[in-house]
């Protein structure tokens, strides 16, 4: 009967480590996101991680003939859909990571 409970034991332990392992895994993927947006005409792009933090905004030189008014909506919605590419991908990993 003991060897009976200690295999057992030994399953869950085995089981306990394969999802540690994911979790870890899925942790690694989660800070790997980065997701890549260029306004229309490429005058803006913006590129965020996965919490949607804002890691690199480039320029074109057509920014310069651009009113302030225009300039900040491309950037704000430029960075936005950025965010909202970094956040799918996150949801397609979490629910893949649950699927399991």
């Amino acid at each position: 009967m003991s060897s009976d409970v200690s295999a057992g034991v030994d399953a869950v332990q085995a089981q306990l480590e394969r999802h540690a392992e994911q979790l870890s895994s899925l942790g690694e993927q989660l800070a790997a996101i980065r997701a890549t947006v260029s306004s229309a005409e490429g005058e803006v792009t913006a590129v965020v991680d996965g919490n949607g933090t804002l890691r690199e905004l480039r320029l074109s030189g057509a920014i310069s003939a651009m009113a302030p008014g225009k300039f900040e909506r491309m950037v704000v919605d430029t960075a936005s859909s950025a965010a909202r590419k970094a956040f799918a991908q996150q949801e397609a990993l979490i629910e893949a990571f649950n699927a399991r």
